[in-house]
């Protein structure tokens, strides 16, 4: 690993404080995630020890998590812990494409009113690059980890932990769980950011069951390696985006970065670090990552859709057209995995799993979908912002 100049890290806390006092929502967003954090903490500690309600296999496997997920020595707990890990664990993925060669990258975090996650080449460090991944983003990615882990079935033995899809679907799943469809509404309104200024906040890890509570940080951990290994990709390639890119090349860009992304994960790298304690769980990690690869790319989705409603309700956001359709980046990614090396049962396992996670959001979407048709109808404040739709023909994309 390559340590970041002390000149570096110096500019990018000093970028992330002033970050949080020029956003307008910063301080709002702060208490926000404290909030959440120490009311997730709360439920747990009301339930005595964390681990008590699992049995052996899950016990075992789950131990170590713990410790680090809950601590409170940052400002907002182990969320940026998991993004520096995510960056080990992608330059370990990366060691037989880089031919031992470090790669100098920086990680931080950003309130910057988008909802992105993107790389770039610092002026101050210019033969280094940094990933940044919004808290908006962030945040999104934390509460569909929330909202999978109570939706999901879950089984445990000696090698840890399966996930099952109930057979009657998310939209089933929704319209019965009234609570659940209330959280969805009110974590990914202000996410998506239809008013263009609204703090973006984490759901809680608040599950009664404390196995589901499990399941949402390896979820968490899975979605934010997927994102980091995806900007990897842009570095190990050299992609260098400049006004004059034409389109098709940028396409051709993010194809690749999503490719080197899944190749990271199929690398395996949990499997080096004793903290994931090797074996099984490193394997659990792994095709955790593969499955929600495709989770992390239809949150994107989810996001252009947002943003082509803010459009047709009057807000001036440029088209981004650098990012090809998430339909085909999806079905790109099943070509690459059709080339790794695997059971036709395995594969098979992976094609369905990534195709009911996609559903899900689909459904996640949907609830979206039909909390924004009735308030629009009522003129009432979108929630969670307080921006009041105006008359205008709202078309969803």
């Amino acid at each position: 690993m390559t340590t970041p100049p002390e000149e570096l890290l110096k500019w990018l806390d000093e970028g992330r404080t002033q970050a949080f006092s020029k956003v307008p929502y910063g301080k709002i967003m702060i208490d926000a995630w404290r909030s959440a954090v120490a009311e997730g903490r709360k439920i747990r500690q009301d339930k005595g020890d964390p681990a008590a309600s699992l049995s052996t296999g899950a016990k075992d496997f789950a131990e170590h998590f713990y410790k680090a997920d809950f601590s409170e020595n940052n400002e907002i707990p182990f969320y940026y812990g998991y993004l520096v890990q995510s960056k080990l664990l992608a330059e370990r993925g990366a060691q037989s494409l880089t031919k031992g060669t470090p790669l100098k990258i920086a990680v931080t975090t950003r309130p910057t009113n988008h909802r992105y996650a993107a790389v770039y080449k610092p002026a101050i460090s210019p033969d280094w690059s940094v990933i940044i991944i919004d808290f908006g983003f962030l945040s999104v990615l934390i509460g569909l980890s929330v909202i999978l882990s109570r939706y999901i079935g879950l089984s445990n033995d000696a090698k840890g932990l399966a996930f099952h899809f109930p057979k009657s679907g998310a939209d089933a799943f929704f319209a019965k769980d009234k609570s659940t469809r209330n959280d969805i509404v009110r974590f990914l309104l202000p996410c998506l950011n239809l008013n263009q200024n609204d703090a973006p906040v984490p759901l809680p890890l608040d599950n009664i069951d404390e196995q589901r509570n499990v399941a949402a940080t390896i979820f968490i951990r899975s979605l934010i390696f997927s994102v980091v290994a995806h900007e990897f990709g842009h570095v190990i390639r050299g992609h260098r985006r400049l006004h004059s890119t034409p389109h098709e090349q940028l396409h051709q860009m993010e194809y690749e970065a999503d490719a080197l992304g899944l190749i990271l994960t199929a690398n395996n790298p949990w499997k080096y670090f004793e903290y994931f304690g090797g074996g099984e769980t490193a394997t659990v990690m792994q095709l955790t990552s593969i499955h929600l690869q495709a989770l992390m790319l239809a949150a994107i989705g989810m996001i252009e859709k947002a943003e082509n409603i803010a459009r047709n309700i009057g807000h001036k956001i440029a088209l981004d057209n650098t990012h090809p359709d998430i339909g085909n980046r999806l079905k790109a990614s099943e070509y690459i995995l059709g080339t790794m090396p695997m059971s036709a049962s395995m594969r098979s396992h992976i094609q369905e799993t990534r195709q009911s996670l996609v559903d899900f959001t689909d459904s996640m979407w949907t609830v979206i979908e039909e909390e924004l048709s009735r308030q629009i109808n009522s003129r009432s404040p979108i929630s969670g912002t307080d921006f009041t739709v105006p008359d205008a023909d709202l078309r969803f994309a």
